[in-house]
């Protein structure tokens, strides 16, 4: 089974605020069962967390509401999927949950149960609450894996034919992966982000990443303070123009800043940098078989959700 959805929403629910007192603003039901914001939110943050490095004002905003109702869609089928596994009465084998609980427990690097509680704990959740959550989600991806993933295939003679038909698209775009700090205008340093910003550029002036991440737990209102502000790469070309200007190295290591934007103050570490590079058929042939069999499943799901949706009362408010 992939993990890879089942760990995205499960890594959301985890480290995301108690929802207790936040569970409100709701965008849609499904045959009853309300969706919310803050549903969402659990699992469009990270990518929301990349969007202002590419977007401001306006663009941003799109984008994050675009990002929004993707998620939202994502949810209401996966809901759906749920109620038809319960539907059908289907049950999990317990050795199979409990291999799939051991697997989570290693890509959250924990080694026992107990330590999984203590952070859970820490998040405002409970073991019972995050094991309601992981069953939920194995169903989801076991039954779509017997409806959608189990009959996909394709052949050798099928990559190749697809890597000739494409070569225009095995370039490799230049990209850069990014720690950054930021202090928003119109956030916790209102009042004193220039002084502070000046601070800090004497503070990172030839200092190691250890030093950048401790600025960020300290002072920074952007994304992923927990991972201290490391963002996915970013193709150089979809770098917001005031960033691309700046930034004119990508040597691991290198602080950029302060950049002052409309909307903040920034700081940048280069994490990792990628050239750009034509791909041989040799280093792209595993990539097109799984995007050929990404493609089949896509379609073999889409046609699966769509036969649920006709089916169900799906309401939505916004």
């Amino acid at each position: 089974m992939k993990y890879f959805l089942l760990t995205i929403f499960l890594f959301a629910f985890l480290f995301s605020a108690n929802a207790k007192d936040e569970n409100i603003g709701v965008l849609a039901t499904v045959n009853g069962s309300p969706i919310t914001l803050t549903d969402v939110l659990e699992i469009s943050s990270s990518g929301e967390a990349q969007l202002p490095m590419m977007y401001k004002g306006k663009e941003l905003n799109d984008a994050i509401l675009k990002l929004r109702k993707e998620v939202l869609e994502l949810v209401i089928d996966r809901k759906l999927v749920y109620e038809d596994f319960k539907a059908h009465d289907f049950k999990l084998p317990r050795e199979f949950v409990e291999n799939n609980m051991d697997q989570l427990l290693k890509s959250y690097h924990l080694n026992t149960r107990q330590e999984l509680e203590s952070m859970l704990r820490e998040n405002g959740k409970t073991f019972e609450e995050f094991k309601s959550k992981a069953y939920e989600s194995m169903a989801t991806e076991a039954l779509i894996y017997g409806q959608c993933y189990k009959d996909a295939f394709v052949t050798p003679k099928d990559v190749y034919d697809y890597y000739q038909s494409h070569k225009s698209d095995f370039t490799s775009a230049s990209s850069v992966k990014l720690r950054v700090l930021t202090l928003k205008k119109k956030g916790a340093h209102e009042q004193d982000a220039v002084p502070l910003s000046k601070h800090l550029e004497k503070k990172l002036k030839g200092k190691g990443e250890d030093e950048f991440v401790d600025a960020v737990s300290l002072y920074s209102d952007g994304p992923n303070l927990k991972n201290g502000g490391e963002l996915s790469y970013i193709n150089l070309k979809d770098l917001r123009k005031e960033f691309a200007e700046v930034i004119t190295e990508y040597k691991e290591g290198l602080v950029y800043g302060p950049i002052d934007s409309d909307d903040a103050i920034y700081f940048f570490m280069i994490k990792d940098f990628k050239e750009a590079h034509i791909v041989t058929y040799e280093e792209a042939k595993d990539e097109i078989k799984k995007r050929m069999m990404d493609d089949c499943k896509r379609a073999a799901y889409k046609s699966y959700v769509a036969e649920l949706r006709k089916q169900a009362y799906i309401q939505y408010f916004i």
